[in-house]
Order: C-alpha cells, then sequence, then structure tokens
C-alpha cells in the first residue's frame, strides 16, 4: 500500500483587511449558473420626498420612475464555498444574538430576524 505524504498546515492570516473601505450594503442579488453563485451587493438611498403635505410628498414619489441600486461588489463562489460563507454568517448572527442577550437578559430573541 501506497504511503501518503503528511498534510502540511500553513497558517493563513488577514493581511490589509482594515486598509480596505467598509461600505453599507442594504441590497443583494444572487443568482447561479452551472455551478457557481453569483453574489452582487448594493445601496439604495431612498429618494428625498421634502413637499410640506403628504398629498404633494405622494405625487412626488409618483414621479420617480425607479430608485436606482448602487452596486458596490460582485463575488462569486462555488456551492460549497457559499455553504461556508452562510455558515459563517448563521454564526455570527448567533454570537450577536447570545451577546445582545447577555446585554439585556429581559430580551426574549433576535432583535431582527429580516423577515
Amino acid at each position: 500500500m501506497e504511503e501518503r505524504p503528511p498534510d502540511i498546515g500553513i497558517p493563513l492570516a488577514w493581511v490589509g483587511a482594515e486598509e480596505l473601505p467598509v461600505h453599507l450594503v442594504n441590497q443583494f442579488l444572487c443568482q447561479f449558473n452551472q455551478d457557481e453563485f453569483f453574489l452582487t451587493v448594493g445601496q439604495i438611498v431612498p429618494p428625498a420626498l421634502i413637499a410640506p403635505t403628504p398629498e404633494e410628498r405622494l405625487e412626488e414619489a409618483e414621479q420617480i420612475p425607479y430608485v436606482p441600486i448602487k452596486p458596490l461588489a460582485r463575488m462569486a463562489f462555488t456551492r460549497q464555498r457559499l455553504m461556508e460563507l452562510v455558515a459563517t454568517l448563521q454564526a455570527n448572527i448567533a454570537q450577536y444574538d447570545e451577546f445582545q442577550h447577555r446585554q439585556n437578559p429581559m430580551n426574549e430573541g433576535p432583535i431582527d430576524e429580516g423577515r
């Protein structure tokens, strides 16, 4: 039987992440094609409706054909890497919820489940 060479582990380190800009994203688009998933993240800013009366603000809103989404990043993942991302996000949400519960024990659950 052929011996398998030992696995060699080299640590990974995030270098330069603190130098990247931080963007607020509030819009997500996920698509797939064959074995790849494409995640586009972007941002919308609600239009300013500044008319003095509710009726006039409604008229302003009716004149807006659409609210543009500014794309900020587009990433591609294999299914396996996308599942790792989902697991990482879920673990982080669980840690956040536990932290919030310790800060305010009267809180009976997540602040916002995004639904």
